[in-house]
């Protein structure tokens, strides 16, 4: 046997196989499009869980908010109608005075020759008379009344004015109530 025989190629690594160029080009595609749905998939779950918890964060921010809205309007109430009791009483039996007065100088002025009549609470009495004489009319009639609780009325020919020292202060807490309730 010579040397001859023997050739080297028989030695090397048989030849791969060529593949098809349109079959690689598939299989990639395949691939590429299966990873991408893939993904996709895990992004759109991602999302949708993502979704679902700031939905019931917003819920129950929306609760809270809701209870302390509530709460703030029954706070406010309380200070407001605090308010109103003491500015209220503090101030009340001035503005029924100043009331009582520019209404008997108004009703003189209109009839001077007329007597006008206040028919008020007992308790009230002392202050009508300041009232009178504060409003400079001399010839009003001061008639005590204890059906007249915490008011005043003027009377004057046909015509009836009727103060309450309480009646601002109710409508005032009937309003405050109102606006508390939601």
């Amino acid at each position: 046997m010579s040397a001859a025989v023997l050739r080297l190629e028989s030695f090397t690594q048989p030849r791969a196989m060529e593949a098809e160029p349109g079959l690689l080009e598939d299989e990639r595609k395949l691939a590429f499009d299966d990873g991408y749905a893939q993904g996709r998939q895990v992004g759109i779950e991602d999302l949708a869980g993502q979704l679902r918890a700031l939905n019931a964060t917003l819920e129950f921010n929306e609760t809270q908010a809701a209870q302390l809205r509530q709460q703030m309007l029954r706070d406010l109430g309380i200070v407001l109608t605090a308010i109103v009791d003491v500015l209220g009483n503090a101030s009340r039996n001035d503005r029924l005075c100043h009331a009582i007065a520019d209404e008997l100088r108004r009703m003189v002025d209109n009839a001077p020759l007329r007597r006008p009549l206040v028919r008020c609470d007992l308790n009230l009495l002392p202050l009508i008379e300041q009232a009178v004489a504060a409003s400079g009319v001399d010839r009003v009639q001061l008639e005590g009344d204890p059906d007249m609780a915490g008011s005043a009325e003027l009377i004057f020919d046909s015509a009836r004015t009727v103060l309450a020292l309480d009646a601002i202060t109710q409508s005032l807490h009937a309003l405050i109530s109102e606006l508390t309730e939601e």
